[in-house]
């Protein structure tokens, strides 16, 4: 019972202190009372990731996919943690963070504009998601208007990808042309620990309003990969896709951010 009414108030204590703090964000006596202090720090940004695939190969009537390719997917992220000062315009940041990326695609071709038969369909969900801790340097060079803090981020974390890519092709029966039907629903799930070196500039206002452009480069991990579906080419039987195993990949994967931040 001690324990936990200590816990609560200690608890209560820390609340306190970084509410009092946050209040001072957006004071125009900022740059003056925090700039050059330890201070909290949370930001959330727009990010943009270039996520290599395993998907099986495949070459059809208006798809064609290929075993190496790139997903390009955009998402979220988010962060919170600590500035420290060490001195003379150096910093030193630690963060907890996270991001999710997500896109989807869909076409539909149909055999012509005035005949509403839908022949060929494309359908793709790309996903990946991970939260790290990050440590960075920072060096502060201080402006009246807007001071510029470039730094260098270092980091680690884990996360999950799901690469979905469907196609369907009914094929087409007539007395000069004909083909046969096309199918390729194929996802793969990957598990995966990743490694991460940044680059960026931060832009701090005055009030304690902080924007920022990064670019990241991941080295990931794979631990697992889940393969499953099925694949029909022209004039062959499906077959199916299905494969689970622990994998042995590295992958490097390169992403840019833009957000906003707020120093309190």
């Amino acid at each position: 019972m001690k324990k936990s009414l200590l816990y609560t108030l200690l608890m209560a204590s820390i609340g306190s202190a970084s509410a009092a703090e946050f209040m001072e964000f957006g004071s125009k006596d900022f740059k003056k009372n925090k700039l050059n202090e330890s201070k909290w720090i949370f930001d959330t940004g727009i990010n943009f990731v270039e996520y290599p695939t395993s998907l099986p190969s495949f070459s059809g009537t208006h798809e064609s996919i290929k075993e190496d390719s790139a997903a390009q997917i955009y998402g979220i992220s988010l962060g919170f943690g600590r500035e420290l000062q060490i001195g003379s315009g150096f910093s030193s940041t630690i963060k907890l963070g996270g991001f999710y990326s997500k896109t989807l695609e869909k076409n539909v071709g149909q055999a012509a504009e005035d005949v509403d038969i839908d022949l060929a369909e494309k359908y793709n969900v790309n996903m990946v998601y991970g939260i790290d801790a990050t440590a960075s340097i920072n060096y502060l060079f201080e402006n009246k208007v807007l001071s510029i803090q470039p730094f260098v981020e270092f980091g680690a974390g884990t996360g999950a990808s799901e690469i979905e890519k469907k196609y369907s092709f009914r094929g087409v029966t007539g007395s000069t042309t004909s083909s046969a039907p096309e199918l390729y629903d194929v996802s793969v799930d990957e598990a995966f620990t990743y490694s991460k070196a940044s680059v960026g500039l931060n832009f701090i206002s005055p009030t304690g309003i902080v924007s920022y452009v990064k670019a990241t480069r991941l080295g990931l991990a794979v631990n697992s990969r889940k393969t499953k579906g099925s694949i029909q080419t022209q004039g062959n039987e499906k077959v199916s896709a299905e494969n689970a195993a622990n994998a042995e990949d590295n992958l490097e994967v390169m992403s840019a951010s833009l957000g906003l931040g707020f120093l309190f």
